[in-house]
């Protein structure tokens, strides 16, 4: 009896002809789900991590921060003395005027960037005259401003006590009030300012402080002197 090899054979090899997509289709479907798996679970690893990571970022100021605007302004109390800013008038000591104790005033508004809680720095314009019975000095000075709160670690009341420095230069005269005329010119001028203030009132993000300053102002033939009292008003960006 002869056996049907050759049907036989002929079915296998339609078989596995047959079966051979289907076993390529699984063998990349099980290639391709080992390879999605683990970038799956990095992708959610990290999608995860970054948002326990924007959870948890601490406030980087609490009282105050960002862009500050602000002003010192109060009445004054100073006087004033030099010479004319002409070459031949300098240092000729008959021309020398000098001030009484004069009443007046100075301004100073300023814009800052608040880089902590505890520590501020910027820019600012000031302004002020002084005037006795004969003569009267007017003032424009360009300041570079820091502020500091050198007791926040302290907590309370005494995180609110700030302490401000100013260096510039500007420009200063005196003027006769009964001639009407200018007797004495500063030319460019050395300024220096310090400061002191509590900033007892708070509604954010406005704060209000009693304030005390003093500014020196010099050149070669001219010197300048005043203290104002008055207040320190500022609006913190970081509280709008």
């Amino acid at each position: 009896m002869v056996k049907p090899t050759k049907p036989i054979r002929e079915s296998r090899r339609i078989i596995s002809t047959a079966t051979f997509p289907m076993r390529f289709g699984t063998s990349a479907a099980l290639w391709l789900g080992c390879l999605l798996l683990p970038l799956a679970a990095i992708g959610e690893e990290t999608s995860s991590s970054s948002t326990i990571e924007a959870v948890d970022l601490p406030a980087s100021t609490e009282v105050r921060g960002g862009f500050t605007l602000g002003v010192t302004a109060g009445p004054a109390l100073g006087a004033a003395s030099g010479n004319p800013s002409g070459k031949s008038e300098r240092d000729d000591p008959s021309l020398e005027r000098t001030t009484d104790l004069g009443f007046g005033y100075r301004v100073t508004p300023f814009l800052a960037g608040t880089l902590t809680d505890w520590f501020s720095v910027g820019l600012g314009v000031s302004f002020g005259n002084l005037s006795d019975g004969e003569y009267q000095s007017p003032l424009t000075t360009f300041v570079f401003r820091l502020e500091a709160f050198p007791l926040f670690g302290w907590g309370g009341i005494y995180r609110n006590f700030g302490m401000s420095a100013e260096f510039g230069a500007g420009r200063s005269t005196l003027q006769d009030k009964n001639e009407n005329r200018q007797v004495a010119d500063s030319g460019a001028l050395s300024a220096l300012g310090l400061g002191v203030f509590w900033e007892v009132f708070h509604t954010p993000p406005m704060a209000v402080a009693p304030y005390v300053g003093v500014q020196h102002n010099v050149s070669r033939w001219y010197d300048r002197n005043d203290v104002v009292g008055g207040l320190r008003i500022v609006l913190y960006g970081s509280q709008l």
